[in-house]
């Protein structure tokens, strides 16, 4: 980056003071052309012409002319763009302002990415031109994919309160179900539906895979309130925002909140060999006072496993809670990463 700078400078130097022209690198040196265009003589007196040329850790490309290459450019029919300083452009460019920009990507080549491209475990696609899609559906190779706003593909999350597997595509089993009390399907505004977003694409995938295959199903009810009430014994209570029926295969849902604590007792539920395995009991007995601290669990439901276990599953994924739990019992914290971590993407036990 240090050289990156210091190229940088010489030439906005050599640019500010009209009457020099030369500047001088440790391998040869930068010419100014007068009209804003430079060329490169290399350190044994010859000229850089038609040929690429790596300076101080930099890619540049001076044309048959010993014009140093800037903007788009087809050499040997393929394009490459340069920056204003002529250095060979790499990673992510946009050109334009706001909205309208438009987004590329070029490889450690300079080349242009085109086609579906993984960065960051996102997949993106750009046109033959080059240019990021930022539609939110495109028709690719006669099927339809759906994006983000910025580009990434929709994978293996939520958008609102619908699913979109690995290939991008919508696929209705993992959906959520709106309902009234009455069992009629219902809309949601736009926020509602990002809040229930945000907390379901928390879901360890695996898992979710798992309650998926085992044919379970959400169902939101925002009309319903507490399923349970339970009292504190000071005169207040803790709301339980969820039920769940194992013989409708059903996780009932009526806050966002309700969805982390709800999908910690499907878990509790299908973990049965791991929580015995690893002494949930014995670590529930032994850290009860951080466990009704950080939950806020009443001190009467303190041995109700599965309620504690969702609370606590909802904490662990909140990076305050986890934080947390590390701190105060990390033995609590080992077991409910591990059994987070024990299903392999498909929805198997690793």
């Amino acid at each position: 980056m240090k050289k990156r700078y210091w190229k940088t400078w010489i030439l906005a130097a050599a640019l500010s003071l009209g009457n020099i022209c030369l500047c001088f690198g440790a391998d040869g040196t930068w010419m100014d052309l007068g009209d804003g265009g430079w060329s490169y003589q290399r350190a044994n007196g010859s000229m850089a012409r038609g040929s690429w040329e790596d300076i101080d850790g930099e890619w540049y490309y001076f044309g048959p002319d010993e014009r140093m290459a800037t903007g788009w450019q087809e050499i040997s029919n393929i394009r490459y763009h340069f920056e204003p300083d002529g250095r060979l452009t790499e990673g992510w460019k946009c050109y334009g302002d706001g909205e309208s920009g438009q987004w590329h990507y070029y490889d450690s080549a300079g080349n242009a990415v085109i086609g579906w491209f993984e960065d960051g475990g996102d997949w993106y696609w750009f046109s033959p031109e080059g240019i990021l899609n930022q539609e939110s559906s495109k028709t690719i190779g006669g099927r339809e994919y759906w994006f983000l706003p910025d580009g990434r593909l929709l994978s293996n999350r939520y958008e609102g309160i619908h699913y979109y597997n690995s290939l991008g595509q919508p696929d209705p089993s993992y959906d959520v179900r709106v309902w009234n009390e009455q069992g009629e399907t219902i809309t949601l505004s736009a926020g509602e539906e990002k809040a229930l977003e945000e907390k379901l694409n928390r879901l360890p995938g695996g898992w979710l895979k798992a309650f998926v295959d085992g044919d379970w199903h959400f169902v939101y009810c925002p009309e319903r309130g507490a399923y349970q009430e339970l009292s504190d014994g000071a005169g207040g209570s803790y709301p339980v925002r969820y039920e769940l029926n194992d013989a409708e295969r059903t996780l009932y849902v009526s806050s966002p909140e309700g969805i982390l604590d709800g999908f910690g007792a499907f878990l509790y539920l299908r973990s049965a060999q791991d929580r015995k395995d690893y002494q949930y009991p014995s670590i529930l007995r032994h850290r009860e006072y951080f466990i009704l601290e950080l939950t806020g669990i009443p001190q009467s439901h303190k041995r109700d496993e599965s309620l504690v276990f969702g609370a606590l599953f909802a904490a662990y994924l909140d990076e305050e809670g986890k934080a947390y739990m590390e701190e105060e019992m990390n033995d609590m914290a080992w077991l409910m990463g591990t059994i987070i971590d024990s299903r392999a993407a498909d929805g198997t036990r690793k």
